[in-house]
């Protein structure tokens, strides 16, 4: 992802990024919600996914390796270490996919809105 880029074109700041938090995240199992609204407000559908940070960029985003029914694909997540999350211990079962993750250290969750139409 360009994140950078994007953010420059639309003119927008720079999310918020913990440099000392992004440098430990590699290694660190996270589980991403993400809440997809439809056009007018309304809640389309629910995702969950879960796996390994492998990269966390200021500029890329941060990258996790996605676990479960992803398996193998690497899942980008905006560059914006404010969402994360510590996860209380225990087990997380994801309601999509049936996935139950043990110990995670973060959860994460997103409100995914439409892009504005013209």
């Amino acid at each position: 992802m360009v994140w950078a880029f994007i953010r420059n074109a639309l003119g927008l700041k720079p999310l918020p990024w913990d440099e000392r938090l992004a440098a430990r995240l590699p290694g660190k199992y996270v589980i991403v919600g993400l809440t997809r609204l439809g056009p007018n407000g309304e809640r389309e559908r629910v995702e969950q996914k879960h796996g390994v940070v492998v990269t966390a960029d200021r500029d890329q985003g941060i990258g996790i390796e996605l676990q479960g029914a992803g398996l193998g694909e690497v899942y980008w997540m905006p560059p914006q270490t404010s969402t994360l999350q510590r996860a209380k211990p225990g087990s997380y079962r994801l309601k999509e996919s049936g996935d139950v993750v043990e110990n995670p250290d973060y959860i994460v969750t997103w409100l995914v809105e439409p892009a504005p139409t013209a």
